[in-house]
């Protein structure tokens, strides 16, 4: 073998950067790829344990007239460190209601809805106290009023 075979000076180090900066690029990915994986695990394990710890009682369920919904009214009790709330979700009708919180009203005060027409529900209850009022949910419109 002959010396001028050899890699040259500038030779080795632009190989030795490129190998840094190779390695520097897989350590990152390897990184974001555990933290991301570490962060779903947590949402996941958090969304299943403050599901399970809550409840749903189910106090009225109307089907959409002429159409393939429901509402249903539930009161969700989360455990002894929180109050009741009263919720609804709009679902397939003859779905059972799933463990979770209501995807059109949330309010800690009792509420009563109707269907007015098949596409809008109209819900009665304190205004000031809801902490989720959807006005439009899967095409569905969703009108408000106090008592």
């Amino acid at each position: 073998m002959d010396i001028s075979d050899w890699p040259s000076d500038e030779e080795i180090k632009l190989h030795t950067q490129r190998t840094r900066n190779r390695i520097i690029v897989i350590i990152l990915l390897s990184f974001a790829l555990i933290a991301g994986g570490v962060g779903y695990l947590v949402y996941e394990l958090e969304k299943g344990l403050a599901s399970g710890m809550c409840g749903n009682q189910v106090i009225s369920r109307e089907a959409q007239p002429d159409g393939n919904k429901e509402f249903v009214v539930f009161k969700r009790d989360c455990g002894a460190t929180t109050g009741y709330s009263y919720q609804l979700s709009l679902i397939q009708k003859g779905e059972p209601i799933d463990n979770s919180a209501g995807n059109v009203y949330v309010s800690d005060q009792e509420i009563k809805a109707v269907w007015m027409d098949s596409e809008t529900i109209h819900v009665i209850g304190v205004l000031s106290t809801n902490f989720k009022m959807v006005t439009e949910y899967k095409g569905i419109k969703v009108e408000y009023s106090s008592p």
